[in-house]
């Protein structure tokens, strides 16, 4: 009955604070993940976008050219690519 009453708080406090540190790394991890995913994802959809600009099907050039332009206006097309899409233009 002593052994419960005289706990070290050391042990009390690694038992608290062990689970939360797992919880946080985990989120952290998980959220540097989904960035870098989304970030390869919009990187995959640019570089298409150019290849279309490149096309001898100038059909397929002009649809590339009107949605590099709307990714571009809303602020989404890749900044690695933008000297890219100057030189294609």
């Amino acid at each position: 009955m002593t052994d419960e009453v005289n706990r070290d708080p050391l042990d009390t406090f690694s038992k608290i604070f062990i689970p939360i540190l797992i919880a946080v790394a985990t989120t952290i991890v998980s959220s540097t993940q989904y960035c870098s995913t989304q970030s390869a994802k919009r990187f995959e959809r640019d570089s298409g976008y150019l290849k279309m600009l490149v096309s001898t099907n100038e059909k397929e050039k002009d649809l590339g050219l009107k949605m590099v332009d709307v990714v571009t206006k809303k602020g989404e097309f890749s900044t690695e690519l933008i000297s890219g899409n100057d030189a294609v233009r």
